[in-house]
């Protein structure tokens, strides 16, 4: 019986591309690839995860009576769950994540009451996330065993059942990534075994049970961030000693933060950033005994006072510190210097005045530094050319004085650089125009430079903006400036638009190469060497540190991954959906680059469809 539900299910595969399939039809059962049987000879165990194995899942796998762990996750299976799945009555974990699953939860999954695992999260692999992944049954409140349960990265709608609150055995929730509206269930909070709880990016509202904390005391993770939720921070969350994250960002919570964050010694991250909050800086303070702390964010908030001067007692693990968009005055304190873990730090757009600490030069590992829109003076220290790790610098709209420091040019990974709309003086130094890794912007303008344009200009070649307006320059343009055309290698401009050139640009960002590099020359270029590995071969080309970049952007926080085999799946999930963005933008660059300029796409054509590759991108990950 075992081996013909097998082969039914093989019958329904396409395709096979590692032949790990056989192996099926040869001997006994037990001893194909991915199957393991108990001592009755009965198979309990199919493992078929990762093959990338194409097709349908056959109805006869509910054939299959004693099969107690089902792997099918990282394939490219389409098409339904079958609801013969409910007739697997011993089944305890069903995992089939990142496929291309469609159609309903089948009801008769509740039928499996020994499940203690489910995982259905991302069902997708190309293109959008399947519609018509409609709703969360409510007879799986049935599941009374189930102790993990992941429906995130779907479409699911409607609200979450009431009867979730019956699974009282459930220790990890995670449906985020949905289209769920409502409210959270009260019942919910009768999930005292509950250690990780997410519903972030839904369309959720309302308000959160007051007494979250209390009831849920074995709370690790709490994520709601990207939703509508009111009213106050629940005080009871800082209650919850043992809590590691907190993210409850993008939403429409008010009045002041809670008392108690002192007592979160374990926390890793605190995210409350792009709410209505209001209060002051002294939330700072508060989180210094949390010692694991890599990630503060309350930016675009209300709060108020001057940054504390014992700022640089936050945990020596911080990496990411948001406070921008708010009301911070006073002066930067120079102890900022002693967060040297930091990657990125964005006070930009509060009411900072005072010079920059030349401190801020000790954050080596900084790849972007955010201090635009606030009242700074002075001058810019030169030791911000010693954070040769950055990718953005801005400072724009403060009252800075003096030279540009000629150490800029040590800025060697920087891509965008925008120090406009100060009181700058001077000429502008040779060694600016060398930094050859400026692909985005450099803004110079509505300062006080004087001189002349050098010819050394020309040496920005993959510049897309340069803005030098509203300065005192005089001189004639350099020549050198239509170099900057050339890097495209050879193609006729395009009349709509300089599209040529802002595919290549694309191209760069997502490969990692450049059109002059040693490998490209002759017959072969950097557009055909992109369009040979498109689609199929994309991962040949893209750069994995864009991938590992979006990952950390898209997923801080997002889930606390426990094990080894929880963060390998966890990675070629986050690394799958990262490609499903990564491989529309190839499409877009390779349709800017058509050896006819007839052929390519207008600029506005493209610019229309990287804004719909965004908004992808704001729905499955939050960026």
């Amino acid at each position: 019986m075992d081996e013909k539900a097998l082969l039914g299910l093989k019958s329904l595969i396409t395709s096979d591309p590692s032949e790990m399939l056989l192996s099926w039809g040869n001997g006994s059962a037990c001893t194909w690839t991915g199957v393991r049987c108990n001592r009755q000879g009965q198979v309990s165990v199919l493992d078929l995860q990762g093959l990338n194995l194409v097709g349908k899942i056959s109805p006869s796998i509910g054939n299959l009576s004693a099969l107690r762990f089902l792997y099918l996750q990282n394939n490219q299976f389409v098409g339904e769950i079958p609801d013969q799945i409910g007739l697997l009555g011993q089944l305890q974990t069903l995992n089939a994540s990142a496929n291309i699953l469609t159609g309903n939860i089948p009801a008769a999954l509740t039928n499996c009451t020994n499940l203690e695992t489910i995982d259905l999260s991302g069902n997708t692999i190309f293109g959008t996330i399947p519609a018509s992944i409609s709703f969360v049954p409510r007879s799986i409140g049935n599941l009374s065993l189930l102790n993990t349960l992941d429906l995130s990265t779907n479409s699911l709608t409607g609200t979450i059942p009431y009867e979730f609150g019956h699974v009282r055995q459930l220790e990890f929730l995670q449906l985020s990534i949905n289209s769920l509206t409502g409210t959270v269930p009260e019942s919910l909070c009768n999930l005292s075994s509950l250690s990780f709880f997410a519903i972030a990016k839904n369309d959720m509202h309302g308000k959160i049970p007051s007494d979250i904390g209390f009831r849920l005391p074995r709370l690790l993770v709490f994520h709601n961030c990207f939703n509508r939720f009111t009213g106050l921070i629940p005080p009871s969350l800082h209650n919850v000693t043992n809590i590691q994250s907190i993210r409850i960002s993008n939403n429409h919570f008010s009045g002041s933060v809670p008392p108690g964050p002192s007592s979160l010694c374990n926390l890793v991250m605190y995210n409350i950033g792009f709410n209505q909050i209001v209060g002051n800086t002294s939330i700072l303070v508060d989180l210094m005994n949390s010692t694991k702390l890599e990630f503060i964010a309350f930016d675009e908030n209300l709060i108020e006072g001057a940054l504390p001067n014992s700022i640089g007692n936050l945990s020596s693990s911080l990496t990411k510190l948001y406070v921008g968009g708010n009301r911070i005055r006073g002066y930067i304190p120079a102890s900022i210097g002693r967060l040297s873990a930091l990657t990125l730090l964005n006070m930009s757009y509060n009411q900072l005045s005072g010079g920059i600490p030349s401190e801020v030069g000790l954050l080596k590992e900084l790849t972007m530094l955010g201090l635009a829109g606030n009242k700074l003076s002075g001058m810019i220290p030169a030791e911000i050319g010693d954070l040769t790790n950055l990718t953005k610098l801005e400072m724009s709209h403060n009252e800075l004085v003096g030279r540009i420091p000629v150490e800029f040019g040590q800025l060697e990974r920087v891509l965008s650089l925008d120090i406009s709309s100060n009181n700058l003086n001077g000429s502008i130094p040779a060694s600016i125009f060398s930094l050859n890794s400026l692909s985005s912007v450099l803004n110079l303008s509505h300062n006080l430079l004087t001189g002349a344009l050098t010819e050394n200009m020309g040496q920005l070649e993959k510049i897309t903006a340069v803005d030098l307006s509203y300065n005192l320059l005089n001189g004639s343009i350099p020549v050198s400036i239509g170099k900057c055309q050339k890097y495209g290698y050879g193609s006729k401009p395009s009349p709509k638009g300089d599209v040529y050139s802002y595919g290549v640009m694309l191209l760069e960002m997502i490969t990692g190469k450049r059109p002059v590099d040693p490998q490209f020359g002759g017959a072969m270029n950097l557009e055909k060497w992109v369009r040979d590995g498109f689609p199929h071969r994309a991962h040949e080309v893209i750069d994995e540190r864009l991938i590992d970049t979006a990952v950390d952007t898209c997923h801080e926080g997002e889930r606390q991954a426990t094990s080894s085999t929880e963060q390998k799946k966890e990675q070629q999930q986050q690394q799958q959906q990262l490609q499903n963005i990564i491989l529309p933008l190839m499409d877009v660059a390779l349709s800017c680059v058509m050896e006819s300029p007839d052929e390519r796409s207008t600029m506005h054509y493209a610019l229309s469809r990287l804004k719909r590759i965004k908004e992808a991108c704001f729905k499955n990950h939050g960026v």
